[in-house]
């Protein structure tokens, strides 16, 4: 009998340093969420000034010839922790992405799931650890979206979307805009 409740005790131990540990995952996983939704503010007024910046740039200049597949720029997701997010842009991107389009990739489990599908990416890199880094990877998803605009010529698409059961994964038109897009004739 004492035997037993030696082992009750030990177990109920291990119970209570997993449970320690778990409290401290969710801590961080608090701070890594507060941090994040404090840089969402500042991210979302730098998406309007690029937004803004490309529509006065195509008021201000001819639209180059949109024939061809072009680019399409995929934001998944780096890790498998969220829930199927990755599946639902990896699927989207291939169900969207023009035949021949350059795929550029954001997120090393978006890309590994893309790869398995058979479609390489023509860029990848992964998303940043902390939000400061973003600006770095959106300077470097620029210069690779220029520097393959002559190798895949045409119109320039984001495929990405909230990780939120029933929300669909977006595509978006970055370049040329909506509003710039030859109207087909009827």
């Amino acid at each position: 009998m004492t035997e037993r409740l030696e082992d009750v005790r030990r177990h109920r131990a291990v119970i209570d340093e997993i449970a320690e540990v778990v409290g401290a995952l969710r801590a961080i996983a608090a701070a890594h969420s507060t941090e994040a939704q404090a840089a969402l503010d500042a991210i979302l007024v730098y998406e309007g000034n690029v937004a803004s910046a490309l529509a006065r740039l195509a008021i201000a200049a001819p639209i180059p010839g949109t024939e061809g597949p072009g680019l399409t720029l995929v934001v998944g997701a780096a890790q498998g922790f969220c829930g199927g997010y990755p599946a639902r842009v990896a699927e989207t991107a291939q169900r969207l992405a023009p035949p021949g389009s350059g795929l550029l990739v954001i997120g090393q489990r978006t890309e590994a799931m893309l790869s398995e599908a058979g479609v390489t990416a023509v860029w990848s890199a992964d998303l940043p650890a902390a939000p400061r880094f973003v600006p770095a990877l959106a300077s470097q998803a620029t210069d690779a979206l220029l520097e393959l605009g002559e190798r895949f010529p045409g119109p320039i698409n984001a495929v990405s979307g909230l990780d939120a059961p029933g929300l669909e994964v977006q595509t978006r038109a970055i370049w040329p805009p909506a509003s710039r897009v030859p109207k087909a004739a009827a």
